[in-house]
C-alpha cells in the first residue's frame, strides 16, 4: 500500500503544481491583456498627438500665408499713399501759382470794350 499511498500523494502534489501553474498562466495572461490595452491606448494617443500636430502646422502655414498678404497689402497702400502725397503737393503748387496770377490780375486795369 505503500505505493498506492505514494503515487496517490504524489498525484495530489502534482495536481497542486498543476495548479499553481495554471494560476500564474492566467495572471499572466491577465496582465499580457492589461500590457496590450495599455499599448493599444498608448498608439492611440500617439496617432492623436500626430494629428494635432500637423493640423497646427496647417494653421501656421496659413498665418505665415495671411501675414505675408497683410505685409503686401501694407506695402501697397504706403507706396500709394506716397503717391497721393506727391500729387497733393503738386496740386497745393498749382493752386499757390493760380492764387499769385489771380491777385496779380486783380492788379491790372480794366480795359473798356469796343462796342461797334
Amino acid at each position: 500500500m505503500d505505493l498506492i499511498t505514494g503515487s496517490f500523494a504524489s498525484s495530489s502534489d502534482m495536481h497542486g503544481t498543476a495548479k499553481s501553474m495554471s494560476d500564474v498562466a492566467n495572471e499572466a495572461l491577465s496582465q499580457a491583456g492589461s500590457a496590450a490595452a495599455a499599448a493599444a491606448a498608448a498608439t492611440s494617443n500617439v496617432e492623436s498627438v500626430a494629428a494635432a500636430s500637423e493640423e497646427l502646422c496647417a494653421s501656421i502655414s496659413e498665418i505665415s500665408r495671411q501675414v505675408a498678404e497683410s505685409a503686401r497689402i501694407s506695402t501697397d497702400a504706403a507706396r500709394e499713399t506716397q503717391c497721393i502725397n506727391a500729387m497733393m503737393a503738386d496740386l497745393a503748387a498749382a493752386a499757390g501759382r493760380i492764387a499769385k496770377w489771380s491777385s496779380w490780375s486783380m492788379t491790372l486795369p480794366v480795359r473798356p470794350t469796343c462796342s461797334r
